[in-house]
């Protein structure tokens, strides 16, 4: 009798912990590599972008937020997007969708992620940096102490 329920037991326990196919397939895209440019991102990698705005990436992932503005990308992928998402004052995110070419859906808000092959979406890690335009023919002589005249 104790031997049956034993085996009962290890049957039932095997069976509960056998993962479901939705489980596995939220595993295998929650590992995903995802190609912009010449560069691999992957799914948990917190990015630096050029400005030092950290971000979460998400491969195979879409977001429900709404978007607050849109971007056309030509190539490379949505690099382009941390870019654009640093320089707009609602954006805390954005959503790719495409290839090599596609579009930006910058998010002022988090949503909720799903799986969505072919985008990715990313979001700042902390508080969102403020940025400061600088025009390009604009100059500065800020480091005047130091025998250098800076150049913006």
């Amino acid at each position: 009798m104790a031997i049956a329920a034993l085996a009962a037991l290890s049957a039932s326990q095997t069976t509960a912990a056998a993962p479901s196919q939705d489980s596995l397939t939220k595993r295998q895209t929650g590992n995903q590599f995802c190609y912009s440019g010449d560069k691999t991102y992957y799914t948990g990698q917190i990015f630096s972008d050029v400005h030092g705005v950290l971000y979460n990436v998400s491969c195979d992932a879409t977001s429900t937020a709404v978007e607050v503005a849109t971007y056309n990308v030509n190539h490379d992928g949505f690099d382009h997007c941390f870019s654009v998402c640093d320089l707009n004052p609602s954006c805390i995110g954005f959503t790719y969708t495409g290839d090599d070419a596609g579009r930006c859906l910058l998010k002022a808000d988090r949503g909720t992620d799903a799986f969505a092959e072919t985008s990715v979406t990313a979001y700042m890690v902390g508080p969102k940096p403020v940025m400061v335009l600088v025009p390009a023919n604009a100059r500065s002589n800020a480091c005047e102490e130091c025998g250098q005249e800076n150049s913006g």
